[in-house]
């Protein structure tokens, strides 16, 4: 995929949004069927955790947002899991 893990993981993101978003229209229209749960559950990401980059922001989720379990250290500026800070 052009653009590498974090477009992969914004992708997976909007796809998933649609997904719900399709599925509560159908609810609503009484248009829900049991190979359409089957398609969508195919849909979700196998990507688990979150992937390190090179900036402030230290790690990103699926959809792009900022880790909220880890901080840059501020010796090496290296990923640090948050909790070591509450130590």
């Amino acid at each position: 995929m052009e653009g590498g893990i974090l477009a992969y993981l914004d992708h997976v993101a909007k796809r998933n949004e649609a997904n719900v978003e399709a599925a509560s229209q159908r609810e609503s229209h009484g248009n829900h069927t049991a190979q359409q749960d089957e398609s969508n559950a195919s849909t979700n990401s196998t990507f688990k955790g979150e992937c390190f980059v090179f900036d402030k922001r230290v790690a990103l989720t699926e959809g792009l947002k900022p880790s909220k379990s880890y901080v840059s250290c501020y010796g090496c500026r290296g990923p640090m899991d948050r909790r070591l800070l509450l130590q």
